[in-house]
């Protein structure tokens, strides 16, 4: 699944619905990687496994109604798999994700 997603992927990450990060492990080499999710088991499995990568964030969001600290971080990239089809109101969590990307360099 990373290889389809590697050249869109920036400098800074943020993935949305990390679940147990099976894919969070391909980003690594992100200058910034924040990971969340809604459960707090995956939560803290998420913690205790990228605890040692300093560039690594974790924390819960629950779109739309939570951008949490996320207001006041930009990213270059979001990656949401498997998660819009759980989501009660798919609409404005995509509104609320573009809100989380930084503009575009001309």
């Amino acid at each position: 699944m990373f290889d389809r997603l590697r050249r869109w992927v920036g400098r800074r990450v943020v993935e949305i619905g990390s679940g147990i990060g099976n894919l969070s492990a391909f980003l690594l080499d992100s200058e910034r990687l924040v990971l969340t999710d809604t459960r707090e088991e995956y939560l803290e499995r998420l913690r205790t496994r990228f605890a040692k990568h300093a560039n690594v964030a974790v924390a819960r969001l629950y779109l739309p109604t939570e951008l949490w600290r996320a207001r006041r971080q930009q990213f270059d990239t979001i990656i949401c798999l498997n998660v819009l089809e759980h989501v009660d109101d798919d609409v404005s969590s995509l509104q609320a994700m573009r809100r989380m990307l930084a503009p575009a360099a001309a």
